[in-house]
């Protein structure tokens, strides 16, 4: 899978919320080949504070974020649904772009 950990704004933009798709977790967790704990993260490691303060979260806003894990499969499916049919072309590669000036039609 992929853990998104800024994507749900561009997912928002596109009128999509992490919530809808993704698995959630509080606390993640990275072990070593033999099964130690190297690493965690996450709201339950952290209590509820600061990572980089240590103080009491005052943000009710930082309290609901979590990073969003989802498999690649799912959001590549999403972002494709979003294209027009045609809009990929599988098998071809970009040799070439030239951006192209446009006239300013707002007042």
């Amino acid at each position: 899978g992929l853990t998104m950990q800024q994507g749900a704004k561009a997912l928002k933009a596109l009128g999509y919320l992490a919530t809808e798709f993704g698995i959630h977790s509080k606390r993640h967790v990275v072990h070593t080949p033999d099964g130690s704990i190297m690493g965690e993260w996450g709201m339950r490691v952290w209590g509820g504070r600061n990572k980089t303060t240590n103080s009491n979260n005052t943000n009710k806003n930082n309290n609901k974020r979590q990073n969003a894990h989802i498999p690649r499969q799912e959001l590549r499916r999403i972002l494709m649904d979003r294209l027009e049919p045609g809009t990929i072309q599988w098998g071809h590669r970009l040799l070439n772009y030239k951006q192209e000036e446009t006239e300013n039609t707002s007042e």
